[in-house]
């Protein structure tokens, strides 16, 4: 499988690991997608409900990391929110869950128009699979 360690460089940093760990995990086939998704999903995300919910009183990020899991569009989108999400535990940093929650409340979901648009694509290594382009989100920019 090719890698594009390039595009894990700021989700590692938050994690505080590095990509060959986080590659690890998620080549790992001996530990299936939806295994690991509702395990993340019962003992991080449900777990640490109420400290998602007090991080940041203007978001739900409990709300915001579960659908990012039910909801992918695309198995690997699933298991890499799901590997992220693993490995900030296994460091037993709640620190970390709730900084990934807001990096990708803010880099996906609220972009900045004053921020570089390619750098969305810095949040994944599977950039051909997200549903919108630079140009698209330009677009709604300009709308502003």
């Amino acid at each position: 499988m090719c890698h594009h360690t390039v595009f894990l460089g700021p989700i590692c940093t938050i994690l505080g690991c590095a990509p060959d760990e986080f590659w690890s995990i998620y080549d790992n086939d001996k530990v299936a997608t939806d295994a690991l998704s509702n395990d993340i999903l019962s003992n991080v995300i449900g777990t640490n409900h109420e400290t998602l919910r007090a991080a940041d009183r203007r978001y739900r990020f409990d709300d915001l990391l579960s659908g990012m899991i039910i909801h992918a569009p695309h198995p690997l989108g699933q298991r890499y929110v799901a590997v992220c999400l693993d490995i900030a535990h296994q460091k037993g940093q709640d620190a970390a869950v709730v900084n990934l929650a807001k990096a990708w409340m803010e880099q996906l979901f609220l972009p900045s128009q004053f921020l570089p648009q390619i750098s969305l694509f810095f949040l994944s290594p599977f950039t051909h699979s997200w549903p919108f382009s630079a140009g698209h989100l330009q677009s709604l920019n300009n709308r502003t």
